[in-house]
């Protein structure tokens, strides 16, 4: 074997070690990137379970028609708070359908309010295409009409 063919084979190895360590690159930052989604999305819904457990009485078929005062406003806030989360899940899972039960299911606690016009006329237009449509096959209403 002469200096050029080792040569030859030294190169061709090189190329080799340099594509597998770039498909090692590239499996690593998908993992990543990935694990670092899951951990968002998990950390999104595990604050509002947090405020869940804080605040009981709203997590759970809250009478929100017949509270007033600042318990009717704490209330509101509550539900905005699992809607950003549930936004931020959304966002990150759109068409995750295990993602997507727990958003309809924390939802369906609070369809008095969901399903009030109070929401839809002043609080709906804010959120993301995903959540209204989570929100339209939840309360079973349909989007309002945009104004002329």
């Amino acid at each position: 074997m002469s200096w050029s063919d080792a040569k030859d084979y030294v190169d061709f190895f090189s190329s080799i070690a340099g594509i597998l360590a770039l498909l090692t690159f590239v499996i690593g930052l998908r993992w990543a990137r990935r694990t670092s989604r899951e951990g968002t999305a998990k950390a999104a819904y595990g604050n509002y379970l947090d405020k869940a457990l804080e605040y009981p009485r709203y997590s759970n078929k809250f009478a929100w028609e017949s509270a007033q005062g600042d318990d009717k406003q704490r209330y509101e806030w509550f539900v905005s708070y699992l809607l950003t989360s549930s936004e931020a899940i959304l966002d990150l899972y759109p068409r995750d359908p295990a993602w997507i039960r727990t958003v309809d299911s924390q939802l369906g606690y609070h369809l008095p309010y969901l399903r009030s016009d109070k929401f839809w006329n002043a609080e709906f237009s804010m959120y993301s295409e995903q959540l209204k449509e989570r929100l339209c096959a939840v309360t079973k209403r349909q989007p309002p009409k945009p104004p002329r």
